[in-house]
């Protein structure tokens, strides 16, 4: 993950939870949620569901972002 990470140059803090520590230290359990910001990092999509690879790509085209 990290090498695609460095690749595409992310710059911002990814959390990495391989092992599922943090989900457990915190008991996540929920809806799938998926968030899209622009490059300044103002929100600009969101759903609270289970979104297809067709559906995610369809709100990055809704933002502007392909």
């Amino acid at each position: 993950m990290r090498p695609f990470i460095e690749q595409q140059g992310i710059s911002y803090p990814i959390l990495l939870d391989p092992g599922r520590k943090v989900n457990e230290s915190f008991q996540i359990e929920g809806i799938p949620k998926t968030f899209i910001y622009d490059r300044e990092g103002k929100i600009i999509a969101q759903s609270i569901d289970m979104r297809t690879q067709k559906q995610f790509l369809e709100m990055l085209a809704q933002a502007g972002l392909q």
